[in-house]
């Protein structure tokens, strides 16, 4: 693995998002897990959430995305659940002295840890 703080790409996440995301209310579109060499994806359906409200008085939304997570060499994977719907609380990237962590825990459906070699994230915008 490469010296990396951080996952390839996260610069452009919180560029898009306009700060470091903490993923909440994120539902998981996809989940793929793949053997080596291939790598898994995770993918997340997200927004950013502002704090002014619309006029139907709820917060107003913008910047809705997919968050693509690539994970290579994959050496720990805990799942719990599974729902037509997978809504996480959270999503957080821990460094390890391998690579990286990726931890979700659920509001509905999906709960799981994931650790990994390499790591990689990418957005995908949603068309507007």
């Amino acid at each position: 693995m490469a010296n990396e703080t951080e996952p390839v790409g996260w610069p452009s996440v919180i560029e898009w998002f306009g700060s470091v995301p903490t993923f909440h209310d994120a539902e998981i579109i996809a989940l793929e897990l793949q053997r080596e060499p291939a790598l898994s994806t995770l993918k997340l359906a997200f927004w950013r959430t502002n704090e002014d409200v619309t006029a139907s008085g709820v917060y107003r939304q913008d910047r809705h995305a997919t968050v693509i997570f690539e994970i290579g060499e994959i050496e720990e994977l805990r799942l719990d659940g599974w729902s037509r719907q997978n809504v996480i609380d959270e999503l957080t990237v821990q460094r390890t002295t391998s690579g990286f962590k990726l931890v979700f825990p659920q509001i509905y459906g999906v709960d799981g840890e994931i650790s990994a070699r390499h790591l990689a994230v990418r957005i995908e915008p949603a068309a507007t």
